[in-house]
This record gives C-alpha cells, sequence and structure tokens, in this order.
C-alpha cells in the first residue's frame, strides 16, 4: 500500500473509532480554575474516561458574568456546541446550566441530561422532565444538628451568622426544605455584637448552628479563638469547613460526591437504564472536622465511626 493510501486508512480510521466512541459534554457553570468545578470534573473524569468514554467540557463563566442576557449568550454558545458535537449524554453543573441551557432549550428532549448542583429546591426549572433526572444540593445541617443533638443536654437549637443575604437565604431553607426548628436566631453586623450574641446562646439554647463568619467586620481569627474556647458551653457546628476552628464539629459538603453521582449516573443511563427509574435525589456525603480542643473543654467522646470518617483538628 502507498504511503499516501496508509495516511488516509489511518485517518479513517481514527475518525472512526471518535464517532464511534461514546460522548458525554459537561457543561460547568463556573470557570474552569473554579475549586468546586475542578473537584467535580476530577470525579467524572476518574469514572468515565477508564470507560472509553469521549469527555468535552464547556464552561459557562457565570462567576463572572452577572448580566442575564449575557448568560444567555453564553447558553446558546453551548447549544451550538451540543448541535454540532452531538453527545450521547449530557452532565449539567450548577443552577446557571439548568436555567439557561436545559430548561430553555432541552425539556423533554431526546437527549439525556444529568443535573447536579442544583441549590435546595427544583421548582424554578420544573423538574424533572422525561429526559432530565439529577441531584440537588444541600447544606447537611439537618444532619449536622443531629449529631451535635447526641452530644448535648437538650433539643433547642440556635442560629448565629453574620447579617447577609446568602446568610437568610440559607436560614429560610433550613426552616422550609429541612424542616429545622430554630429556638433562637441571630444575625449579627459586627466582632463585638457576635461576642455578645454568641455568649448569650450558650445560657439560651443546647446546641448552636455557626453558619458564616463572612459579613462579620472587624472579626479577628485569634481573638475569636480565644473567645470560643473561654466561653463555649456547649456543642456547636458549621456546615462550611472553613469554619472548622470555631466550631466542635463541621458538615462540608464533598464535591467530590457531585461528580461521582454524576457520572455514576451517566453510565447507568448510557448503558440503558430508563431515566424514569432514577429519581432525583440528594447529596448525602460530608467531609467532617472535629475539633478536639473544644471537645475536651465540653468533655465529649467521640464515637469511633465518626473518628475514623474526620479530620481531627486542635
Amino acid at each position: 500500500m502507498k504511503p499516501i493510501f496508509k495516511y488516509i486508512f489511518l485517518l479513517s480510521f481514527i475518525f472512526s473509532f471518535i464517532h464511534a466512541q461514546t460522548k458525554v459534554l459537561y457543561i460547568n457553570s463556573y470557570h474552569e480554575e473554579y475549586t468546586s468545578a475542578i473537584v467535580q470534573t476530577n470525579a467524572v473524569k476518574d469514572i468515565l474516561l477508564p470507560k472509553n468514554i469521549l469527555l468535552k467540557f464547556v464552561h459557562m463563566n457565570t462567576k463572572q458574568i452577572k448580566k442575564d442576557y449575557l448568560r444567555k449568550l453564553e447558553a446558546l454558545k453551548v447549544k451550538k456546541v451540543i448541535q454540532q458535537w452531538k453527545p450521547d449524554l449530557v452532565i449539567a453543573s450548577d443552577d446557571a446550566a439548568s436555567k439557561y441551557v436545559v430548561k430553555e432549550y432541552y425539556r423533554d428532549a431526546n437527549i439525556p441530561f444529568v443535573f447536579i448542583g442544583v441549590n435546595w429546591s427544583i421548582k424554578s426549572y420544573e423538574y424533572p422532565y422525561k429526559n432530565v433526572t439529577g441531584q440537588i444540593e444541600v447544606e447537611l445541617a439537618r444532619e449536622l444538628i443531629v449529631e451535635l443533638i447526641k452530644h448535648s443536654n437538650g433539643s433547642r437549637v440556635g442560629f448565629i451568622s453574620g447579617d447577609t443575604t446568602t446568610d437568610k437565604k440559607a436560614l429560610k431553607h433550613y426552616e422550609n426544605e429541612l424542616g429545622i426548628k430554630f429556638h433562637q436566631v441571630e444575625f449579627v453586623n459586627n466582632f463585638t455584637q457576635w461576642q455578645d450574641a454568641y455568649l448569650a446562646l450558650q445560657n439560651n439554647v443546647d446546641v448552636l448552628l455557626f453558619r458564616n463568619n463572612s459579613g462579620i467586620t472587624n472579626w479577628e481569627d485569634l481573638k475569636a479563638g480565644q473567645f470560643i474556647k473561654q466561653v463555649t458551653q456547649i456543642p456547636t457546628g458549621s456546615v462550611n469547613l472553613n469554619m472548622f476552628p470555631y466550631v466542635l464539629i463541621s458538615f462540608a459538603k464533598d464535591n467530590y460526591e457531585f461528580g461521582e453521582y454524576a457520572a455514576k449516573t451517566a453510565l447507568r443511563i448510557l448503558n440503558g437504564e430508563s431515566i424514569s427509574n432514577l429519581p432525583i435525589t440528594r447529596n448525602q456525603r460530608s467531609k467532617v472536622s472535629l475539633n478536639m480542643t473544644l471537645a475536651k473543654k465540653l468533655n465529649i467522646i467521640f464515637p469511633i465511626e465518626l473518628i475514623d470518617m474526620a479530620e481531627l483538628v486542635k
């Protein structure tokens, strides 16, 4: 065979092989370097690439792109990729992908979609569709409170956080979506207000959810840590990993779980399982941190099964 024909034959073989591969498109609502996106896409790669599945990633960059009409333009770009690349399945990560792409263009379409990272509720997207299933993203506040109450003398739950829109929305979700009832709620603006409210809550509730220190002006890490060690009398917890120095237990979301769920669900669909047999679910796993200094102060001994799954911090 002449070299030119060998070359053409090789190209044809490669072209046929690529087009014979199963193709999955991953829509990232954010940018490529966004921390949670990196973890999620790594999970997808870990599971799907060994299955000889061809992956393509598109990024909508909605952390930087705020205007609605510009986000719609990003969605049109994604739609064009879908039309030209013709994936066998699409993973839609985080809310913007569901809002601007799936709901707008692919409701009850022939191509299957798996969504992840839709925060708290699917009502605004009117899921499920016949071609869509997925995983709702929730904070693990209910699981955290259950664990805190195990180490408390009662069940009165307190809440404290910075006075921010995000934290107020989170509180409503805890109450409405998770069914948590709070005995006392405190939103604070500055470090002095936080100290006063935190100290008072030690006597007014049995466990305390300290969601975040974001939005608390004049916050000082060192002073806060010393103050907490001095005055804390009840089990405290947070759903944010960055809060582990200031609470007894932190239950943070495991971003790898989202990508793992998406990839494993995609495989089930690609292997012929009906989407109607795959109900929409919620994330379950957490990254646990246990503050051993506070545990010692409160005379708390954690069960071995919790210690085994946790990071121990001082």
